[in-house]
């Protein structure tokens, strides 16, 4: 830009026909303030373009180093970052399984009694900011052994606090693993509320302990908010109110020894406060069992709900998860079903009641649809409970499957034998048939040549009796009239030629009969060898196809169980879980427009509807 001013002001001087030095391009007033004004020179406008060139110049140079050097502190703190990510992953990664935390009330009520977390009612003073977590826990119970506490202030998420926290852990424990996931620690509590300080901000406390042995009851309740303390306060009235009776369950016919135990909860009508129950009973084993709930309405006919029992099994302990429709009194109807027979025999009833108040995002919710292999594969399902789901969002499906693999492998390997016998005994029959028509074809030969050769014997012994009757009468005297052969008559022929040439035709004729015979015979014979060998041949192919069958049916002993969900187009296998092989876990699903299912060697256990967001 300076050399094209440059030019251009050089070229203007040229065009004058005069030095660049005379030529008055701008004019500027005389310092002095007084007498003619002096010319600005293009040597002085060069001069001073050339200085404000220079001063930009300097200037981009100058945010060009800012802008370099912060992309570069950028640059390091993401790398660094990505380390930090990389090294937590490996840390998490390599850290053995621990054992599922235990919920402690205590320990959460000790977490919503943090300093920064406000409280709208208190009988007791605050405690102050520099008091421990030992102190605040103590009215609680009792701690045997170790206790850490974290802290996150913010707005988030619960998914988005819980990595806050294990990152924050990390960070402050870098080198030496990762003080959340410590596998002594055993007991939780959970606290969340508005912050202290700040009205427009959170608090979430987060307390693991070790051995943590709450007070039983736990009588100093002054963190509770409002609304525990008045759900609390609902419960207890409404106890009082009523009257409650022992769950029965009677046995069905043909159900073996006692029916059924109630394990918990022993009396009813339950009472919740939210839309959801459950009983756990034990069953006899082998005994199929089923509910049905009911919507009883004073004065009105029941109604009966659809997809609002959810029953789940675990060996001979099953629970029956109850999901009301709405507020009100509802019947659980039981019904069994005892091995070999058709028909379900109702077997008692639980009565519920719900005083709903839930979210209005649960309103209309249910369980999913349960088909019967989910109770044959004696399913658990530990999540997703609820149904629909929400197109677009992500799901983590984790359930529980007791498949018996040798028990499967056995059934296949009997039902292979059982076909190979049922094709070689269909064999057998058709051979045995066969061979039958080739007897039989046998004996009308032999019946067809006996009543030949009898026929022939009949004419035979017919020629015979007559040449005996012809022998038999001789002739006394020369009839007068027989004509002598001296006088020219004719002899007469003589009988015996002429039998003789009978006897010779039936006897070729019998022979003609027993050459026929032979070669029928003959025929027979070489039809039911040829039958035989192929029985034998296609015996022989069964056979190797029923081994070929066993041997890959053995190899599914050491297969996998496959457990797979399908959403729309897509298909998410679940993977059997270190520390239980028998549980199933996926990583996140994103729900789609449609139904999802979940399938177990391609059979379907459970299935979703699906809800548009809005």
């Amino acid at each position: 830009r300076w050399n094209t001013r440059k030019a251009e002001l050089t070229a203007q001087c040229s065009r004058k026909g005069r030095p660049a030095s005379q030529v008055a391009s701008k004019k500027k007033k005389d310092p002095s303030g007084g007498g003619a004004a002096a010319e600005e020179t293009p040597e002085d406008i060069l001069a001073k373009e050339q200085d404000q060139f220079q001063s930009s110049e300097a200037l981009l140079l100058a945010e060009y180093s800012k802008a370099t050097e912060k992309q570069q502190q950028e640059i390091g703190s993401l790398t660094a970052l990505l380390s930090d990510l990389q090294e937590l992953q490996q840390t998490i990664t390599s850290q053995p399984p621990c054992a599922p935390l235990k919920y402690s009330r205590g320990l959460s009520i000790a977490c919503r009694a943090h300093p920064l977390v406000a409280r709208p009612i208190s009988s007791q003073p605050p405690l102050p900011a520099s008091a421990a977590v030992e102190e605040r826990i103590s009215p609680y119970g009792v701690l045997l052994g170790t206790v850490t506490e974290y802290v996150y202030e913010g707005l988030d998420g619960a998914l988005e606090t819980v990595f806050a926290i294990l990152w924050r852990c990390f960070l402050s424990a870098r080198g030496q693993g990762c003080p959340l996931l410590r596998p002594e620690l055993t007991d939780v509590g959970v606290g969340w509320g508005r912050h202290f300080r700040q009205p427009g901000s959170g608090v979430c406390v987060l307390v693991l302990a070790q051995n943590f042995q709450e007070a039983q009851p736990i009588r100093t309740r002054p963190q509770l908010s409002i609304q525990a303390l008045a759900r609390e306060l609902e419960l207890a009235a409404a106890a009082k109110e009523r009257q409650t009776t022992e769950i029965l369950l009677t046995g069905a016919p043909g159900l073996p020894g006692p029916s059924f135990v109630v394990v918990e909860p022993r009396e009813h009508p339950l009472l919740t406060t939210t839309r959801y129950a459950h009983v756990t009973m034990d069953v006899p084993p082998g005994v199929i069992l089923m509910g049905s709930l009911e919507t009883v309405a004073p004065g009105e006919p029941s109604l009966t709900a659809q997809d609002n029992v959810l029953i789940q099994r675990q060996g001979n302990r099953v629970s029956l998860h109850v999901c009301a429709p709405a507020g009100g009194m509802h019947k659980l109807r039981c019904f069994a079903k005892a091995p070999g027979s058709r028909r379900f025999a109702e077997v008692g009833y639980v009565m519920v009641r719900a005083q709903a108040r839930e979210p209005v995002e649960e309103r209309g919710t249910c369980f999913p649809t349960s088909l019967p292999a989910f109770w044959d594969m004696f399913g658990y399902l530990h999540s997703p409970l609820k149904c629909p789901l929400r197109q677009g969002a992500t799901q983590v499906f984790d359930v529980q499957l007791l498949f018996d693999r040798d028990g499967e492998v056995d059934r296949k390997l009997a039902e292979t034998d059982e076909l190979c016998r049922t094709e070689l005994s269909q064999l057998d029959s058709a051979l045995q048939g066969e061979l039958r028509l080739l007897q039989e074809g046998k004996a009308a030969a032999a019946q067809e040549r006996d009543r030949g050769m009898a026929a022939i014997a009949e004419e035979r012994e017919a020629l015979l009796s007559k040449d005996k009757k012809g022998k038999s009468k001789t002739p006394a005297a020369t009839s007068p009239s027989t004509p002598s052969p001296s006088r020219g008559g004719k002899r007469p022929a003589k009988p015996a030629a002429a039998a003789e040439d009978i006897l010779a035709a039936l006897t070729a004729k019998e022979q003609v009969l027993q050459q026929k015979l032979s070669a029928a015979l003959e025929e027979l014979q070489q039809k039911e060898a040829q039958a035989t060998a192929r029985s034998d041949a296609q015996k022989a192919a069964v056979q190797q196809r029923t081994a070929e069958r066993k041997e890959v049916i053995e190899r599914l002993r050491q297969k996998q169980v496959e457990v797979t969900v399908v959403a729309g187009q897509h298909r998410y296998h679940l993977q059997p879980l270190p520390e239980c092989p028998q549980r199933f876990r996926s990583a996140a699903v994103v729900i789609p427009e449609g139904t999802v299912g979940l399938f177990a060697e391609g059979i379907c256990l459970l299935r979703w509807s699906t809800e548009s967001p809005l």
